[in-house]
């Protein structure tokens, strides 16, 4: 996913800056909410990889 981190970036109010954190992220794609409907993945973002973004 190119551009990705926008759709995970968070407004840091302490920093008045938006950021991407250090976690795992879980995402859920398919046809409709329905539970069987969906395909499951994750991804991490390391502490390393930890950005400010605008």
């Amino acid at each position: 996913m190119t551009q990705s981190h926008k759709l995970i970036k968070s407004n840091d109010k302490v920093e008045a800056a938006w950021q991407v954190e250090a976690m795992e992220y879980e995402v859920y794609v398919g046809t409709s909410s329905a539970e069987q409907d969906l395909l499951q993945a994750s991804f991490v973002v390391p502490v390393e990889n930890v950005m400010r973004v605008q």
